[in-house]
């Protein structure tokens, strides 16, 4: 359904629909996917008792901390990159492709 929205915003020329339509798409397995296995991160087939749990599956506390210095500089830069992208490939798509991706 989502990627007939995007198709159909596209004709209506709303690039903006469009895109939020694929991200949609794209986000909707993923979430429910997990949904469908919560708690469990990933279900032994073999011993139902061998399953990953989000609890077993989290990172340390260490982990976690070095991890959350090293956004500090990178998250700016990434933005600032996909600002860059955004802004010099505006309006190049077409109403031939109905998704983004």
């Amino acid at each position: 359904m989502a990627l007939l929205a995007a198709r159909a915003a596209l004709r209506r020329q709303r690039p903006g629909v469009a895109f939020a339509a694929t991200a949609t798409a794209l986000a909707l397995p993923v979430l429910l996917v997990g949904a469908a296995l919560w708690p469990y991160v990933l279900v032994s087939t073999v011993e139902p008792s061998a399953s990953l749990t989000v609890t077993d599956a989290a990172a340390s506390g260490p982990t976690l901390r070095l991890l959350g210095w090293l956004t500090v500089p990178l998250l700016p830069a990434l933005l600032g990159f996909q600002a860059m992208c955004v802004w010099i490939f505006r309006g190049r798509t077409d109403g031939r492709a109905p998704v983004y991706w």
